[in-house]
């Protein structure tokens, strides 16, 4: 592999890692939706527990389709969701308030975190172990 080839991202596997995030987020919540009754534990247990999880596991596949760095195709699948899930709660005209609010922020930010960690966790499991 040369060097362009190397730093070029996999976009078909940021792609497949996206619509994993996707699909774990609403599985949940349709899950927590029928369990939880309360809103606003739904959507604390959403923010906090599905986007994560799904990053998590987003980030892995993401990674793992890669092949190369692992770590950066998670974080790109995390910031895709994170992004468009900002762009959608605009578009149903959820005010900036809520959009910059610390919960929200927060959320995005540990999405994200998962992503990386789910890249990095496929990424290390991938190098040749020292003798």
């Amino acid at each position: 592999m040369n060097e362009t080839t190397k730093d070029k991202i996999a976009w078909g596997a940021v792609f497949i890692g996206w619509l994993t995030i996707e699909i774990v987020s609403l599985v949940a919540g349709f899950v927590a939706g029928a369990v939880i009754a309360d809103a606003q534990a739904l959507y604390l247990m959403l923010s906090f527990g599905a986007g994560p999880l799904g990053g998590l596991l987003g980030g892995m596949i993401a990674a793992s389709m890669s092949e190369r760095q692992g770590a950066r195709h998670g974080l790109i699948a995390a910031a895709v969701t994170v992004v468009l899930g900002l762009m959608l709660a605009a578009a149903q005209g959820e005010g900036l308030g809520s959009l910059v609010a610390p919960i929200t922020l927060l959320s995005g930010a540990v999405t994200l975190g998962a992503g990386y960690l789910g890249g990095w966790i496929v990424e290390r499991r991938s190098l040749p172990m020292e003798a």
